[in-house]
């Protein structure tokens, strides 16, 4: 895990600074913003109205679903990439995804010209493959994601560098640029709620706002059969668990050692942890439907649920990082069907 700081910082809801710990350099996530903006787009933070009014507070939304190749993965992907040596460029990148991250890579690597190598679970559904062999990238499908994991190492291993879908400090500070962003699109967040899968996405966000603005409170949200770190927590140790949430983008066995230090560091990073059920989740994706006129994931629909439990204990403005929408109408229909969420009359 990258080292760790704990300091003071601007004052908190109390009045006095608060404590932040930053497992990621804000010169390093700065500089990573600054190499990966001619390859990923800055998405926008937008107001709701209605959610605003729902919840009794200013709602804002992170728009990372309108992100090249539909989720926030191409962020930490192309940094990793464009810091390899040309001699590991050459020799290709390996990685193991059923999800936004084997979309994120291999559209990193066909931009950067690199080639990849992809394991991928059998049951990964069709749309997520046919979008990572449309980059260029090279699938083999094995038994699950363990195994995934698995073959991806043996092949980096062999020869190729394998980039993993969450952890290393490449990685993550890739993903913090999204903090940077959110900061500079709405300086007056308070609160931030972010989906937790592996964890890189909430440690890279985490350290962004750490570095900057350590009084911002960030909640994590997990959906249940999803929910690695609302395990570990419960049990004070880092846990594995064999992921079965509807929300495969969630379905990480482990989390980064980053993201559980962040969780339980006792500062604003680590605000509270919520876990919410795919029902939950699938109902606030057709709210979220409603309101934006877009599809998203149930990763990102979660935090709409983490925000609709915590309610009053979020502060005066609050960002809901809407993570993915690399969801089809026709696996929209099989959700409902399978949680028995009927449309609203």
């Amino acid at each position: 895990m990258p080292s760790g700081r704990r300091g003071g910082g601007r004052p908190g809801p109390t009045g006095r600074p608060a404590r932040r710990l930053m497992v990621l350099l804000l010169t390093d996530i700065e500089a990573a913003r600054e190499r990966c903006a001619p390859y990923v787009d800055e998405t926008p933070t937008i107001a709701s109205p209605r959610l605003s009014a729902e919840l009794g507070t200013d709602v804002r939304l992170k728009l990372e679903f309108r992100q090249v190749t539909g989720s926030f993965k191409p962020r930490g992907a192309v940094n990793s990439i464009l810091l390899l040596s040309d001699k590991e460029r050459s020799r290709g990148v390996c990685g193991a995804s059923g999800g936004n991250f084997a979309i994120g890579l291999a559209y990193a690597s066909s931009r950067l010209g690199v080639d990849t190598l992809l394991f991928m679970p059998e049951r990964t559904p069709r749309s997520y493959l046919d979008a990572a062999a449309a980059h260029g990238a090279t699938i083999e499908l094995v038994p699950d994601i363990v195994t995934a994991l698995r073959s991806a190492e043996e092949a980096g291993e062999a020869g190729r560098t394998f980039l993993h879908p969450f952890d290393g400090a490449p990685m993550m500070t890739g993903n913090a640029g999204l903090g940077l962003e959110l900061m500079d699109q709405h300086p007056a967040t308070t609160d931030v709620v972010v989906s937790v899968g592996g964890g890189g996405l909430y440690a890279g966000v985490a350290s962004a706002l750490a570095g900057r603005r350590p009084d911002i409170r960030v909640w994590t949200v997990e959906t249940a059969g999803a929910d690695v770190l609302g395990l570990s927590l419960a049990a004070g140790h880092m846990v594995r668990m064999l992921p079965t949430s509807h929300a495969r983008t969630l379905g990480s066995p482990t989390v980064a050692e980053a993201a559980w230090a962040l969780a339980t560091s006792g500062t604003p990073s680590g605000a509270g942890h919520t876990v919410v059920s795919d029902g939950d989740a699938l109902r606030c994706l057709l709210d979220l439907r409603d309101e934006l006129g877009d599809l998203v994931e149930l990763a990102a629909s979660s935090t709409l649920a983490a925000a609709r439990r915590l309610g009053g204990r979020l502060g005066e403005s609050v960002v809901l990082i809407l993570c993915g929408g690399n969801i089809t109408g026709d696996e929209l229909t099989g959700l409902r069907a399978e949680l028995g969420v009927r449309p609203a009359p």
